[in-house]
């Protein structure tokens, strides 16, 4: 079964952390300290980029996502984030009243919600690959050099 959100199987992580741990010589406990050394920098970085580009992290994946295979559903969204579709709302909602998104429903099945970028939305989605650069170098800097 799939997991979204916190909700997930986790099993990998214990298995990934040993197996690098092991391999590197090093203390289990050392992945899941850079895990959590990295999502306090993620959170910053998600505040920095909305300070920076007015989109939080969450936003600009999304935005990566749509424009990866659009049109695209709401639940093929949420599936590809590991999120819940009942979560995609208010994202969503942020991204269309920004004009960077569009939603329209399906004609034969009015329950699905197809999503598109706007001209807006294509010209961020070029930008992500320069921002996710920018930052990169800063993200990898909380791994120690045995788990990179």
């Amino acid at each position: 079964m799939m997991g979204y959100g916190h909700g997930g199987n986790y099993s990998f992580i214990a298995t990934l952390s040993g197996a690098q741990a092991m391999s590197a010589g090093e203390d289990p406990g050392l992945f899941f300290d850079s895990l959590f050394r990295l999502s306090q920098l993620m959170n910053a970085l998600s505040k920095r980029m909305e300070t920076e580009i007015g989109l939080t992290w969450h936003q600009v994946m999304a935005i990566k996502v749509v424009g990866e295979t659009a049109p695209k559903t709401v639940g093929d969204l949420a599936a590809k984030m590991n999120l819940h579709p009942a979560s995609m709302g208010s994202l969503l909602d942020r991204l269309e009243t920004r004009g960077v998104i569009e939603r329209s429903r399906d004609r034969l099945d009015r329950r699905i919600v197809h999503i598109e970028l706007t001209d807006k939305g294509r010209g961020i989605n070029m930008m992500i690959p320069e921002l996710t650069m920018r930052h990169l170098a800063e993200v990898t800097t909380v791994f120690p050099a045995g788990l990179t």
